[in-house]
């Protein structure tokens, strides 16, 4: 592995030591830019983009302007630098609007806009991307995207659509994502026979990808709201697991409850009730834990919880 990142490094140390050596020959604006795209395979992107801008400030009228501009803008976003990326990813695309590396401009200004809570303008750019690259490499990342997009803004069905078209492209690398998208999406609009589907192919399909802790924890909820039995082991292997350990406890705690066991489901929601989650969860653990001890007769532990309830 050393071995390799110094074979990586090489071609970037090269191209510094002519960038320092000769600053004034005649090619020196190829060398900037050489060193901005092996800085990129490098993951350096605050200095590849500095290298690009250089290269643009030296030769702006270069056949590699372009591109230079482009990966600069690209940077700018893959670093999270956001009002960077806006501003040079936004003058390519006034400057060239035929150039096709648009495709990936308007596929990072949609996420951009997602990123800052503005699902309309996410929308607006998603949907440009495709209708002028239906077929291009970033149209799974739009569809995506514009599902993101749709279902802030409230149009599920829509949203549904484009996860749909994500989903049946089966190699795609956001096939697990927008499966288990749409099986939240579902359990979110109350229809969880097909949350309770989405989640078990989710699951099946791409057991080993990210998420997948949530997406088992996703059909035991499901299972818990049609009714159906939830076995305790389903939920008892994710209580320790640090995205979702609070939630499995949660529903591991209503599991218990809904078998009538009540020193179990007060001993596992009080557990729950100690690591906290977000606001809403806090509350609901809280009054559950409560009823439950008191159904398990712990009345003063119960009367403790529903007074913090309160207080929160």
């Amino acid at each position: 592995q050393e071995q390799m990142l110094e074979a990586k490094n090489k071609p970037v140390e090269e191209v510094t030591r002519f960038v320092d050596q000769f600053p004034d020959h005649p090619r020196i604006d190829r060398a900037w830019f050489f060193q901005g795209e092996a800085q990129v395979q490098l993951a350096q992107l605050a200095a590849a983009r500095q290298s690009f801008l250089e290269f643009l400030k030296i030769a702006p009228d270069h056949d590699y302007a372009p591109r230079a501009l482009f990966r600069a803008g690209e940077c700018a976003y893959l670093d999270s630098s956001y009002d960077d990326a806006l501003r040079e990813l936004g003058r390519f695309h006034d400057e060239f609007p035929d150039d096709r590396l648009n495709q990936y401009v308007l596929s990072y200004l949609g996420t951009i806009a997602a990123e800052r809570d503005d699902p309309d303008q996410a929308r607006d750019y998603f949907r440009r991307c495709l209708d002028d690259y239906p077929d291009g490499p970033m149209r799974d990342d739009c569809r995506f995207g514009l599902g993101r997009a749709l279902e802030a803004a409230g149009d599920a069905d829509a949203a549904l659509s484009q996860y749909k078209q994500v989903v049946a492209e089966r190699d795609s690398r956001l096939a697990a994502d927008a499966q288990f998208q749409m099986a939240a999406l579902y359990y979110e609009q109350g229809e969880y026979r097909d949350a309770a589907n989405a989640f078990s192919r989710r699951l099946r399909e791409h057991g080993d990808s990210k998420h997948a802790s949530r997406a088992q924890l996703g059909y035991g909820w499901t299972q818990f709201q049609l009714g159906d039995k939830v076995p305790p082991q389903t939920l008892e292997a994710l209580t320790s697991n640090e995205q979702v350990g609070a939630e499995a406890e949660y529903w591991l705690g209503l599991t218990y409850k809904a078998q009538g066991d009540w020193d179990a489901a007060a001993r596992t929601l009080q557990s729950a009730a100690a690591k906290r989650g977000d606001e809403q969860l806090t509350a609901d653990v809280l009054y559950q834990a409560g009823d439950a001890l008191a159904r398990a007769g712990s009345a003063d532990e119960a009367r403790r919880h529903f007074e913090q309830l309160v207080e929160a």
